[in-house]
């Protein structure tokens, strides 16, 4: 018999005799916690072979007398190892959806010939695909990337970046000894959530380790503050933080993957961790102060026969203002968050980057031509990703998940910092975003999950410009669903050397009807193409007055 226990570390085992009685009998009943001991001891079932798994701040829980081996899994050693991985995910035949088999099988080959390509320079991404499950999430995101076809796209980026931390961490507990019994993720978006917003704030992606020792604020720790801490730098650290590859950079640390970086400022902002000092104060002394109130009251009123009537409503107003004050301050948290989301959304210095999905797929595949001199100056960090996970995190099915994690927002703290944010979003896309910007605004809004609000800002688009956007079918399918939350005609659509071809078309067919100006010279319209526009000219709700 082979039994393996896994995730040992959510036990609390006494291996002392006064502590877990000896058993030897299999029928005898015993707490769950004196079964495993004794199977360990081998006083149990002496002749079953155990394996057991556990993080590493755990290993010394067992004593080593009763262990026969030490084994770390350590992940793909190999790149080729990875190489093989990324060719039986991506060469799939289930993983390219709908469209014909043979152009979807030449993607996938495609895409893992690009992928091999950028593994075999030994940059970042062959340090973070060490570990298999940043294999997945690549593999992930590259699907949702190159075959997203329906509308409305039936994932979101930030969902698959949620639902990434909730295969890893879900219900774990970061020391199942330490009575605050704070969630894994909870206390990755206290710490590395901080490292990860003072990055985005500073632009910057490489962090020395006195960033580190300032983030995690080792110097105002408590003991057990610092116990937890050294359990997260054994446990979880490298799972998030890794060496940076780059010459020179060699002391510094990077996140293994960059997307994460955002994702994780994003979050300590929503979460409401990035407070000032009255904040933080004001949240649990208002707490104490609404408890207390409640007990004074009682009190009030029993010695009320004694007072004169004049003090009494003084008196009931000094126990309201505590509570009054400090949750003033939290709505004016939440208009702050609101206030960050729409300034990183429309920030100008970053108006002719290439657009978020293109710099994630350059991410991940590399850049195509010649390497970068290592004594070129580099280009300035890029974060517009920031803002789209602020929004995303805020939609209910991520909030559901997180909530899962330990990583709770209300739907009321949401409802707050959309109804805040709505008019600077609103007043900031009147003024004429470029190509790439209002991709990036379009697919914030489908990120962002709530027809409500996406149908009050698309609403006032009457033109729409992404000329020279490169439109695969993740592209067109969230210009689709984004413009189909409302029946607004639109006065012009330039889609101008947009890589459009007749699926394109198929895809946008709703939006199309309702552009009085279109413009769709420069494209891939082949002889196909030609059926689909005589379908839409000759539709009835057609309004098209001028084609290019």
């Amino acid at each position: 018999v082979l039994f393996i226990l896994n995730g040992l570390e959510r036990l609390n085992l006494d291996f002392c005799l006064a502590g877990t009685e000896l058993c030897c009998d299999p029928n005898e009943p015993v707490p769950p916690s004196a079964i495993v001991v004794n199977l360990l001891r081998k006083y149990l079932l002496p002749e079953a072979s155990i394996i057991v798994t556990t993080r590493p701040s755990a290993v010394r829980r067992i004593p080593s007398k009763y262990v026969g081996r030490y084994a770390e899994i350590c992940g793909f050693s190999d790149t080729n190892l990875q190489k093989l991985y990324f060719q039986m995910r991506l060469c799939h035949p289930d993983c390219s959806g709908e469209g014909s088999r043979a152009g979807s099988s030449a993607e996938q080959e495609n895409l893992v010939e690009m992928l091999s390509r950028n593994l075999e320079r030994h940059n970042q991404i062959t340090a973070a695909c060490f570990l298999p499950s940043y294999c997945w999430l690549v593999c992930t995101t590259l699907h949702f990337l190159y075959f997203t076809r329906t509308v409305p796209p039936t994932q979101t980026l930030t969902g698959i970046y949620t639902s990434f931390l909730r295969l890893n961490f879900s219900g774990e507990v970061l020391d199942s000894t330490d009575p605050t019994n704070i969630s894994m993720m909870k206390y990755v978006a206290k710490t590395v959530g901080k490292l990860a917003y003072e990055g985005v704030m500073n632009r910057k992606t490489c962090f020395s380790e006195d960033d580190l020792q300032q983030c995690f604020e080792v110097e105002m720790k408590t003991e057990s503050e610092l116990n937890l801490l050294e359990v997260f730098r054994s446990d979880v650290f490298r799972f998030f933080l890794s060496p940076c590859v780059q010459p020179g950079k060699e002391h510094t640390f990077v996140f293994t993957i960059p997307a994460m970086q955002e994702y994780l400022a994003a979050l300590y902002v929503v979460l409401g961790e990035k407070k000032t000092l009255a904040q933080r104060v004001g949240k649990e002394l208002s707490e104490v102060m609404g408890r207390v109130s409640e007990d004074v009251a009682v009190v009030v009123n029993i010695i009320s026969k004694v007072l004169p009537l004049r003090f009494l409503p003084v008196l009931f107003n000094l126990l309201k203002i505590f509570p009054r004050y400090f949750s003033r301050l939290s709505g004016k948290e939440r208009d702050a968050i609101a206030h960050t989301m729409a300034e990183e959304l429309f920030k100008e210095e970053d108006y002719y980057n290439d657009d978020v999905l293109d710099q994630i797929n350059s991410s991940i595949l590399g850049v195509e031509g010649p390497m970068r001199h290592p004594d070129e100056a580099p280009d300035d960090e890029v974060f517009e990703l920031f803002p789209i996970f602020m929004g995303g995190i805020l939609s209910r099915r991520n909030r559901a998940i997180l909530d899962q994690l330990g990583c709770s927002i209300k739907n009321l703290a949401a409802f707050e910092i959309a109804k805040a944010m709505k008019k600077t979003v609103i007043r900031k896309s009147h003024k004429g975003l470029p190509p790439s910007e209002l991709m990036d605004y379009l697919f914030f809004l489908h990120e962002f999950q709530n027809e409500r609000f996406t149908a009050e800002a698309v609403r006032s688009l009457r033109a729409v410009n992404l000329a020279s956007v490169k439109m695969n079918p993740l592209k067109c399918s969230v210009l689709a669903s984004v413009m189909g939350t409302t029946c607004h005609e639109v006065e012009e659509l330039n889609l101008t050397s947009c890589n459009l071809d007749s699926s394109s078309l198929r895809t946008l067919f709703p939006v199309l009807l309702r552009c009085k100006a279109l413009h769709l010279q420069l494209n891939s319209l082949g002889p196909d193409a030609c059926q689909e526009i005589r379908d839409l000219l000759l539709h009835d709700k057609c309004v098209v007055s001028s084609l290019r």
